[in-house]
């Protein structure tokens, strides 16, 4: 059964915290500069990163989410993107870009990743009791590469994800420091963020497969029920400061106006291109 939107427990949290250095490394290598060719698929792996690494600030369930989609995309994009040394065509000219090699630095980066997201979902499913398939079929799979929905929903995402980021700030600069309610608020609203992410990486991908994409959007549909839940409890327990409760009520009065749907309609992108 699923975990609860609390914080992680110690042996879960510890797994979380591994993925987070391992996602902030790979970043910090992308981030470089001429670390990666042009063709390579880098605004959608700093997305998958972003969202690992902010796992040890989110909850127990709403880890879930995350690791399952980078267990399986990161491993599909090393396959197509990097490749064994003796496959490396020779180079044309001086000026061409050279190939990803594996057992090279980002490939060993990769290969950390994949690694302790596997390890960190492993956790959370023995704690949930449950067990997935990760195989993917070509009929969950399509072609949605410069789609202008595709483009339209990716901007509203980001939009979402500017919200969701002032929703936290709020949080936490209004409430009573030490809240444990205003915590795990804090938390859902992270892992908000986190799964706006991976459905935004996905729509960048030039093969979106629906199942991932779907599963991210279902997810992120039952954090608004949740986030209310927890702020309800925020003010029948007082832990709003009474001097900045005005601020708490402006932003509780804009809450519904939060692009929570908004993400939704990216389905638009599966029912337009459904087979």
């Amino acid at each position: 059964m699923p975990l609860r939107h609390v914080q992680p427990n110690e042996a879960l949290a510890r797994e979380l915290l591994d993925v987070a250095r391992d996602s902030e490394l790979l970043l910090e290598f992308l981030r470089a500069p001429n670390a990666v060719p042009e063709w390579f698929p880098t605004t959608q792996v700093e997305e998958i990163s972003r969202s690992l690494g902010d796992l040890p600030e989110g909850t127990a369930e709403g880890c879930r989410a995350p690791l399952e989609y980078a267990r399986v995309r990161l491993p599909a994009i090393r396959r197509e993107h990097i490749i064994m040394e003796d496959q490396a065509p020779a180079p044309k000219n001086e000026d061409e870009t050279p190939p990803l090699i594996r057992g090279m630095g980002l490939d060993r980066l990769f290969r950390d990743l994949i690694a302790s997201v596997t390890t960190a979902l492993d956790e959370y499913r023995l704690q949930a009791s449950e067990h997935f398939d990760d195989t993917v079929g070509p009929e969950l799979a399509v072609d949605a590469h410069g789609d202008a929905g595709v483009r339209s929903a990716i901007d509203k995402s980001r939009a979402v994800e500017e919200q969701l980021h002032s929703a936290a700030e709020t949080i936490g600069e209004t409430t009573v420091p030490g809240s444990s309610r205003a915590d795990r608020l804090r938390r859902t609203v992270k892992d908000a963020e986190n799964v706006n992410r991976v459905a935004r990486a996905e729509l960048g991908m030039k093969t979106v497969v629906l199942r991932w994409f779907r599963a991210a959007v279902d997810a992120f549909q039952k954090f608004p029920a949740v986030i209310r839940k927890f702020g309800q409890a925020i003010v029948v327990a007082v832990d709003v400061a009474q001097p900045l409760r005005q601020r708490w009520n402006d932003f509780w009065s804009n809450l519904d106006n939060f692009a929570f749907n908004e993400l939704r309609e990216c389905g638009g992108v599966s029912r337009t291109h459904q087979r």
